[in-house]
């Protein structure tokens, strides 16, 4: 659902003659053309290469999102929806990383979570 909102929201902001000038027929028709419908609910949503938790997983479709409408808009092909959840599987171990749930009894939080070797 992120994905769409996302993917929505960008093609008005970057409307076919310029900033804010999309209109609802330019938001549908970039929500619904290409893979993006398939990609979103097929493809984005495998457990072996999403982040594995709640805040990660919007993190990872808001990436796929605004990846998706920039590919289209200043691409050199108008569909991306591959590409962009290649790239955004690429960073799911960083979104992991820093957005990692805290394990019960690991002491005190240190800045995004990291381990401090003591």
């Amino acid at each position: 659902m992120i994905i769409f909102a996302t993917i929505g929201l960008f093609a008005f902001i970057l409307g076919p003659e310029g900033l804010f000038t999309g209109s609802w027929q330019t938001v549908i028709g970039h929500i619904i053309s290409g893979g993006a419908m398939l990609g979103a609910i097929y493809m984005a949503t495998d457990y072996s290469s999403t982040p594995g938790t709640k805040a990660g997983e919007n993190l990872f479709a808001l990436g796929v999102g605004l990846l998706v409408v920039l590919f289209r808009f200043f691409g050199f092909t108008n569909e991306g929806m591959s590409y962009a959840i290649l790239i955004m599987n690429c960073f799911t171990p960083l979104i992991d990383r820093f957005l990692r749930l805290r394990i019960l009894g690991e002491g005190k939080k240190t800045p995004f979570n990291l381990k401090i070797m003591s």
